[in-house]
C-alpha cells in the first residue's frame, strides 16, 4: 500500500466572458519523446516494479503493529537484489545514449509504472465506496469507464457536492452518488461515462465548506476534516487506479466553493483545473496561484455578478485561462457537462511549469511544482500583498531561473531537464543578483522510496535529478516597507549546500 501524505497532496490566452475554452500550459513541448526502444522501456518498468513492490511491502510491514523482523530482513534482501537487477540494466541502456538521466522522456516512461494499480470490476456505474470499508468511514461515490484498465492513464473529476434542501426542510450535502448522476450524467458511447473517472465525497451535513479560515491562526481542526474528507478520496484514488495526474480537475457548486479555492490555491500544482458553479467566498482563492491551473465558470442569473466579477479579478492577476459561461437549466448544471468535457480535454497541468508564482495560503504549505520554500517571514495579520511571494521565470533558451521574492530567504530547487539543460551552466537571477553554476544529475533524489517526491506524493511524474538550495538575498527597492515590492527577507546569495 502506498502511503498518503495529506500535507503534500502536497499531498493543475484571453481572458472573456463566454469566450471559447483555450489550452493550458501543456509540458507536452518541454518533455521529449524517449529515446529508449519500447521494449527496453518495459523491461526497465518490470524491474523497477519488482523492486519497489518489496520495498513497499517492507513500509507496510514497518507501520503494522504485527511486523515480523524476520520477514522484514528477507524482503530487504530480495529488494536489494531487484534494485540490482534495475540499476545494472538502467546504467547498461543508459550508456547507449549518454545516461538515461539527461532523457527525462524516458525517465516519465520508466516511473510511470513503478506502483501496480487494481484492475476493477463494475465500471461504468456509480457506486458508493469507503476510505476505510472495515469501519465504514470516509464515504464517496465514484464512476469510472466500464472499459477501465490500469494499462494506461486516465483523467479525474473530483467533484464537492452542493448543499440541497429536503422536503422536511432540512438542508443538507448532496449525496455523492446524486450528484454525480446530476451534475455529470452518462451521456452517448464513447462521452463522459467512457473517458473520465468521477468521484465525490458524501460529507457530513454539519461540515461547512463555506467557513472563511484566518491564515495567521493555527489550522482549526475543522478545517483539518475538510481536507482529510477530500484529499483522502485524492489519495485514495491514486493508490488504487491509474489516475493521469497531469488532468485531476476539482470541481465544486455553491457554497461548497469557497473550500475548493482554498485547497486549489494551497497545492496550486495538483490540479489541472478548476470548475467553479456559482461561485461564493471568492476571498479565499489567492488569484496569483491559480494562474497555471484553468478555471472554468458556470453561473446562473443568482450568481451571475459573484462569477464575472471572480473572472475579472483573475484576469487582473494575468490569469490567461478562464472560460465563463451561463450555465444550462438548474444548478449542478447537467447541460453543461459535455461542454464541460471538451474544455477538460484540452487541458493539461505542467508540473515542470516555467513560469509560476506562490504565496504560501499558510505557514506550513509552502511547495509547488518544482521549488519549495525553507525559510521566509511568517504570515502576519495583513492582506495578500504584504505575505511572502515567490515568483519564477524559466527562459530554457538561455537556461536561466529568475526568481523575484517578498519575504522569503531561502528557497530548495528541484530540477531535471525538462526545466533547463542540465549539461549547461545554469544562471540564476535571485532578486536581480545575478550567479551560474552547474548542477549534476544524480538518481538518488527519487530512486531511495520512501525519501522521493514520488512515493512522497504518489506522483509517478514527480521526477527530479537535481536539486539546489539557495539563499535569496534581499531586493534592494526598498518597497517591502509597504509591501508592494519583492523583499527576499534578507539572506546571502551563496549556495547554502549542494541540495540533499
Amino acid at each position: 500500500m502506498i502511503k498518503i501524505d495529506l500535507c503534500s497532496v502536497a499531498l493543475f490566452v484571453c481572458i472573456g466572458l463566454g469566450t471559447a475554452p483555450v489550452a493550458a500550459q501543456s509540458a507536452g513541448k518541454q518533455v521529449p519523446d524517449p529515446v529508449l526502444k519500447s521494449r527496453d522501456i518495459s523491461t526497465l518498468q518490470k524491474q523497477l516494479q519488482s523492486w519497489w513492490a518489496y520495498e513497499l511491502e517492507i513500509s507496510d510491514l514497518r507501520d503494522s503493529k504485527r511486523s515480523s523482523q524476520r520477514k522484514i530482513r528477507s524482503l530487504k534482501k530480495k529488494a536489494e537484489r531487484a534494485k540490482d537487477k534495475f540499476r545494472e540494466n538502467f546504467k547498461k541502456k543508459g550508456e547507449k545514449v549518454g545516461g538515461l538521466e539527461k532523457h527525462i522522456g524516458d525517465l516519465l516512461a520508466i516511473w510511470d509504472d513503478c506502483f501496480e494499480y487494481d484492475s476493477l470490476p463494475n465500471g461504468g456505474r456509480i457506486s458508493r465506496q469507503w476510505l476505510d470499508k472495515r469501519k465504514k468511514t470516509g464515504a464517496f461515490a465514484w464512476r469510472f469507464p466500464r472499459a477501465y484498465r490500469p494499462n494506461k492513464r486516465w483523467p479525474l473529476v473530483l467533484s464537492l457536492p452542493n448543499r440541497i434542501t429536503t422536503k422536511t426542510g432540512k438542508e443538507e450535502w448532496n449525496r455523492g452518488e446524486d450528484y454525480i448522476e446530476q451534475a455529470w450524467p452518462a451521456g452517448d458511447k464513447g462521452g463522459l461515462q467512457d473517458t473520465y473517472v468521477f468521484a465525490c465525497p458524501t460529507l457530513p451535513d454539519d461540515m461547512d465548506l463555506s467557513a472563511t479560515v484566518d491564515p495567521t491562526k493555527e489550522v482549526p481542526a475543522t478545517e483539518v476534516e475538510r481536507r482529510t474528507a477530500v484529499l483522502g478520496v485524492l489519495g485514495h484514488l491514486l493508490i488504487r487506479m491509474k489516475i493521469d495526474s497531469d488532468r485531476v480537475f476539482l470541481e465544486a457548486c455553491g457554497k461548497s466553493t469557497p473550500f475548493a479555492l482554498r485547497l486549489a490555491s494551497t497545492f496550486p500544482d495538483r490540479f489541472a483545473g478548476l470548475i467553479l458553479k456559482n461561485p461564493e467566498g471568492t476571498s479565499e482563492a489567492i488569484p496569483d496561484n491559480l494562474r497555471n491551473i484553468a478555471v472554468a465558470i458556470l453561473y446562473d442569473a443568482v450568481g451571475a455578478a459573484r462569477a464575472k466579477a471572480f473572472a475579472e479579478r483573475l484576469k487582473a492577476h494575468k490569469h490567461n485561462n478562464v472560460y465563463v459561461k451561463e450555465g444550462k437549466g438548474a444548478l449542478p448544471f447537467s447541460a453543461n457537462a459535455e461542454d464541460l468535457a471538451a474544455w477538460m480535454g484540452k487541458i493539461k497541468r505542467n508540473l515542470f511549469a516555467p513560469n509560476f508564482v506562490l504565496t504560501p495560503a499558510f505557514d506550513r504549505f509552502k511547495k509547488a511544482y518544482w521549488v519549495e520554500i525553507l525559510a521566509e517571514d511568517a504570515i502576519a495579520d495583513t492582506g495578500l500583498e504584504y505575505r511572502p511571494r515567490l515568483e519564477v521565470k524559466v527562459d530554457r533558451a538561455t537556461n536561466r531561473i529568475e526568481v523575484n521574492a517578498r519575504k522569503i530567504s531561502e528557497v530548495l530547487f528541484y530540477l531535471n531537464d525538462a526545466i533547463v539543460d542540465l549539461d549547461k551552466p545554469i544562471t540564476f537571477v535571485l532578486n536581480g543578483k545575478s550567479r551560474e553554476e552547474k548542477r549534476q544529475r544524480t538518481l538518488r533524489y527519487f530512486e531511495n522510496l520512501e525519501s522521493s517526491l514520488v512515493y512522497v506524493r504518489n506522483e509517478p511524474r514527480a521526477i527530479f535529478v537535481a536539486r539546489g538550495r539557495y539563499k535569496i538575498p534581499k531586493a534592494e527597492t526598498g518597497e517591502d516597507k509597504t509591501g508592494n515590492g519583492q523583499d527576499g527577507g534578507g539572506g546571502t546569495g551563496e549556495t547554502a549546500g549542494k541540495g540533499k
